[in-house]
């Protein structure tokens, strides 16, 4: 794989998970919002797990940029 390669997939890559993190906040907040409304304690966990994903998907995120800037 060859410079050029590398900078199309990580750009790709980096794409993906900033919408990822996207949807995993708003399903986080809807679980958030149904706690606040009475629902099982259970959302909670899910919103939780929700959020840890996108802290996880934010640092590859930042690795991944600077690895581009790396190869730019």
């Amino acid at each position: 794989m060859n410079n050029q390669e590398k900078i199309e997939t990580l750009k790709k890559d980096i794409k993906y998970r900033r919408v990822t993190i996207i949807i995993q906040m708003i399903f986080g907040l809807i679980c958030i919002r149904m706690l606040q409304h009475g629902y099982d304690t259970m959302i909670a966990v899910i919103a939780a797990f929700e959020i840890t994903l996108c802290l996880s998907d934010f640092n590859r995120i930042r690795r991944n940029s600077k690895e581009l800037k790396k190869l730019q």
